[in-house]
């Protein structure tokens, strides 16, 4: 299935969708509730990234209503201002940064919410550009912020760009979702339903999360959560579960190892915490549920 559109195709080049060339500023504002302005210079590109509060910008005749853990790419030569919704006060993280990418064009003036993968990144960001999180905006000064470190600026240009092509990735499935027909859709994701099912089965349960389901399949924890469970029935964390549940009483069938080593093996902080559990969701204690099976015989 063709997931990017004949337009991105045309200005996207696959094989370097951006080049950030040089950053500019990196700082993190405690906006005032009032209204505050700001004009980009030539070749500048910035990045609004909203990190506590709701605001409106305002770019010429188009408005952008932002709101917490939402970003806002502004092109270059471009005037805005904002103001605080609700009379509180904002708190921005600013990137300008220079990029010749045409790529940049898709990204423009246009309110992007971030999964948990996204936010990852933009943390990893926070704790390499800046040693100083916060800068009163009256006294702002431009230019570098780095944290002093080997590869600084490199880090955050190669994270930055990491950040942008998940954004293009995201806008390319949510294109797809909303051109395919039920079936195509219902097909659509059971194969991919499918292939998180085959990549939880084949897991070491002890180190599985949901985190890592995400990061692997590159979806959101909502979006994640509401594909699997329509096409299986249950949560994902819950069929992790039942898989746990399931293995438990298989190693305890078979009779070689302890309870003990059956709650480290399959993630379970404690022995006690394994038991409760498994009592909580069979109705019976391992220990129980083992006498029956020998009971059986």
């Amino acid at each position: 299935m063709k997931l990017i559109s004949a337009h991105r195709e045309r200005i996207v080049d696959r094989e370097r969708v951006f080049d950030i060339v040089r950053m500019l500023q990196f700082r993190y504002f405690e906006l005032p509730a009032d209204v505050f302005e700001s004009k980009l210079p030539p070749a500048c590109w910035e990045m609004l990234y909203l990190d506590q509060g709701e605001a409106l910008l305002v770019s010429g005749e188009q408005s952008f209503p932002l709101k917490l853990g939402t970003l806002l790419v502004h092109r270059p030569g471009s005037a805005w201002h904002v103001t605080a919704e609700k009379q509180c006060a904002p708190n921005v993280l600013v990137i300008r940064f220079q990029c010749g990418s045409p790529a940049m064009e898709l990204l423009k003036n246009k309110v992007w919410g971030l999964g948990d993968a996204e936010l990852k990144i933009l943390s990893e960001m926070m704790r390499e550009g800046t040693p100083v999180a916060v800068a009163p905006v009256r006294t702002r000064k431009y230019g570098h912020v780095f944290r002093p470190g080997i590869g600084s600026a490199q880090m955050l240009k190669n994270q930055l760009e990491m950040l942008f092509i998940r954004l293009l990735r995201m806008q390319a499935v949510c294109e797809a979702d909303s051109k395919l027909s039920s079936v195509q859709k219902e097909r659509y994701e059971s194969g991919i339903v499918q292939s998180m099912v085959r990549f939880i089965e084949q897991s070491d349960l002890s180190e599985l999360s949901l985190e890592r389901i995400c990061q692997r399949f590159a979806f959101s924890r909502n979006h994640l959560g509401v594909m699997f469970k329509r096409t299986t029935g249950y949560g994902v964390m819950e069929y992790v579960r039942e898989l746990k549940i399931a293995k438990a009483k298989s190693m305890i069938r078979e009779g070689l190892c302890s309870y003990t080593e059956i709650a480290e093996r399959l993630g379970y902080s404690s022995v006690h915490y394994f038991s409760k559990n498994f009592k909580k969701w069979t109705g019976t204690a391992p220990s129980e549920y083992a006498k029956s099976v020998k009971a059986r015989i």
